[in-house]
């Protein structure tokens, strides 16, 4: 069976609806007559698969639907992992909101966490921002 995913998003454009399904980052325009006759096939899943296969088959491709098991947010997590967590770039943002230097302490404190950090694991690129008051 299917579901329709908790991502998908109709945004009104210029006389049009937008489609989007921010998990798969799919999207598309349809005309505010396709959007109507689609709304109303989004709203049973199974027999919108049952009569018009095809045109099922491509909104399930594009991640408007799922298959009624799947974990939309365990997806979203693995995704964001995937692309955050494991990968080999490492961005550090240092912020000083008051209006004076960083401690000595603190430039140490962050030196060691930097080296911790090249040294435990493979980083291909560092990024350090520093903002706020010197």
């Amino acid at each position: 069976m299917y579901k329709s995913s908790k991502y998908n998003y109709f945004v009104p454009h210029r006389n049009k609806i937008i489609y989007y399904n921010s998990l798969r980052h799919s999207s598309f325009i349809m005309t505010m007559a396709e959007h109507e006759k689609i709304q109303k096939l989004f709203e049973d899943p199974v027999s919108f698969s049952l009569e018009f296969p095809s045109v099922f088959s491509q909104f399930h491709n594009w991640g408007f639907f799922t298959d009624s098991y799947t974990n939309e947010e365990a997806v979203f997590r693995y995704l964001y992992n995937r692309d955050i967590v494991f990968h080999s770039d490492y961005h550090l943002v240092l912020v000083n909101k008051a209006q004076k230097e960083f401690s000595p302490k603190f430039t140490e404190y962050a030196t060691k966490h930097i080296n911790q950090i090249i040294y435990s694991k493979y980083i291909r690129r560092i990024c350090i921002e520093w903002r706020g008051f010197c």
